[in-house]
C-alpha cells in the first residue's frame, strides 16, 4: 500500500476542569514496508504514551483514522491543522 504519510493532531484545553491534553495520529512504514498507524496521547507539554497498529490495506487504515477522529470529537477535542507535531514531544 503506497500513500503519503498522514499527520493529524487534536487538543483539549479546558482550564475550568484542568484539562490540557493532546492526541496525534501519524502513519509511517516499518522496516518491511508495512503501514503503521502511530497513536500518541498525553498531557500538553508532557511526553505521553504511544501505541502502534499495523494495516494491510488502505481502506482499514482510513476506517481506523475516521473512527479515531469521531471519538476525539465526541470527547470535546479540537482538531488542529498545520500543527508541528515535534513541538508536543519535548
Amino acid at each position: 500500500m503506497t500513500m503519503k504519510p498522514i499527520r493529524l493532531h487534536w487538543q483539549l484545553i479546558d482550564p475550568s476542569t484542568n484539562k490540557a491534553r493532546w492526541y496525534s495520529l501519524t502513519t509511517s512504514k516499518d522496516l518491511w514496508g508495512n503501514t503503521v498507524l502511530i497513536k500518541r496521547w498525553g498531557r500538553i507539554n508532557r511526553i505521553g504514551q504511544q501505541q502502534f497498529e499495523w494495516f494491510d490495506d488502505k481502506r482499514s487504515l482510513l476506517k481506523a483514522i475516521q473512527a479515531t477522529h469521531q471519538k476525539r470529537m465526541q470527547h470535546q477535542y479540537q482538531f488542529v491543522e498545520n500543527q508541528a507535531l515535534a513541538s508536543e514531544f519535548k
